[in-house]
């Protein structure tokens, strides 16, 4: 149980309902891996001490849940097989640090129910003042500060004007006791009504054995003393196991967080009961030009802790929302008036319709300029295929003149002759 609450306090989130689902879902597939390994791998001695029995289904989911919830009774393990102890080992693992943790949440999740439901029956008996006029207009029209469900401490006057300001915390006895005796009640009467169950499928133990073995179980140190003899009280022990591990782990699992709560009401109680001094207060004039009302009250709730997702609340987290009201504030009086809202909306509308024309704008010219690049994109298209038409063209001539010249062959120039001068007449004799 040491290591449920461990791993239930580190992984401690707020879950939706369908990851809540999903957790239960998840759960149970968890227990039915174990269930299936065990009840087909696990083999233990046969009732007749002759050779070695499979266990049964009861048998198997009892000795699932004795195993991830630590409890351990020892009368059955697994013997001599390396392979299934090593997967109980990490089944262990899988158990302590995720299936009860989910089983505590859930359990948690009913204790405050439970709690705040208690709370809400004791709150007819506290006398305390629950609302307070706040404008003076003689009606009641808010909740005192500090008064809470159930039983609270004593009324404080801190105007001087007969009403109550502020309602002290309870008694730490009181704060105690109406937070965890409901849960830490449902839970010794579970015992005590599974102790008289043990008894009565159990024959050879009587009621205080029962008890016992009960409480032993519940905190998960199972010493095993108490032999659960037949497959009735295995059943019944299964789901003993479960509900009150998981219950005590709820009830220890909130106790840290009912202990800051007390401490952050003690905190706010001391600084309204006895307010800070003269340094205390000039140390929170964040300006330097004296302590506004702004920077006393958000000073006070730095002081009392306050955390602003899951920080510690500072100065620089709250200049954000100080210039948004100054955007709100379009008179700039330092207050908000419907005037202010109104002509906030208008200039908002006044801006979205410019960011809309200027968005318009900007898309024809992105248009525009799209229809030019695809126009120059299809004449570049066009330049590039009249320069291969003509390259085409002139290389086919090239070729086709190269053709010709080798068909046709060469003839030889022949130099033009000269006219010879008249010879001289030939004679014949006769």
């Amino acid at each position: 149980m040491l290591f449920t609450f461990i791993f239930a306090r580190i992984f401690r989130l707020r879950r939706t309902r369908a990851e809540q689902f999903a957790s239960i879902v998840s759960v149970i597939l968890a227990l039915l891996l174990g269930f299936l390994v065990f009840l087909f791998a696990l083999k233990v001695p046969c009732e007749g001490g002759e050779g070695m029995c499979r266990l049964s289904a009861v048998d198997a989911i009892y000795f699932t849940i004795v195993t991830i919830s630590t409890v351990g009774y020892g009368d059955i393990s697994p013997i001599e097989n390396v392979a299934l102890r090593t997967f109980t080992v990490f089944y262990i693992m899988l158990g302590c640090g995720y299936v009860f943790v989910v089983l505590a949440q859930i359990f948690e999740a009913r204790l405050r129910a439970l709690t705040t439901s208690i709370k809400r029956c004791v709150d007819v008996f506290d006398n305390t003042s629950s609302h307070v006029d706040s404008t003076g207009d003689g009606i009641a029209d808010m909740i005192v500060p500090g008064r809470q469900l159930g039983l609270s401490g004593k009324e404080v006057d801190l105007s001087g004007d007969g009403q109550a300001d502020f309602i002290l915390p309870p008694s730490a006895f009181v704060y105690w006791m109406q937070e965890l005796l409901p849960g830490l009640m449902l839970l010794l009467a579970f015992q005590f009504l599974s102790a008289g169950v043990f008894a009565a499928i159990l024959p050879e133990v009587d009621y205080g054995t029962a008890l016992y073995h009960c409480f032993i179980t519940a905190t998960t140190v199972g010493y095993g003393d108490v032999p659960m003899a037949n497959w009735q009280s295995r059943a019944f022990a299964s789901f003993h196991i479960m509900v009150s591990v998981s219950w005590l782990a709820a009830v220890l699992g909130s106790i840290d967080t009912l202990r800051a709560v007390r401490a952050a009401q003690m905190q706010r109680a001391a600084l309204l009961i006895d307010p800070p001094d003269r340094d205390d207060i000039m140390s929170l004039d964040y300006d330097k030009k004296g302590v506004d009302e702004v920077e006393f009250v958000v000073g006070m709730l730095i002081n009392l802790g306050v955390e602003l997702c899951g920080e510690p609340l500072k100065w620089e987290d709250v200049r954000p929302f100080r210039l948004q009201f100054e955007r709100f504030d379009v008179s700039k009086t330092g207050r908000l008036s419907s005037d202010d809202l109104e002509e906030y909306v208008k200039e908002q509308e006044t801006r979205q319709r410019r960011r809309e024309e200027r968005m318009a704008g900007l898309r024809e010219e992105r248009l525009e300029l799209q229809e030019q690049q695809k126009q120059a994109r299809a004449e570049r298209v066009e330049s590039k295929r009249a320069k291969n038409k003509n390259g085409r063209m002139s290389s086919f001539l090239t070729r086709l003149h190269g053709t010709s010249k080798k068909r046709i062959a060469p003839q030889p120039v022949v130099a033009p002759i000269a006219d010879a001068a008249p010879s001289a007449p030939v004679r014949v004799d006769p």
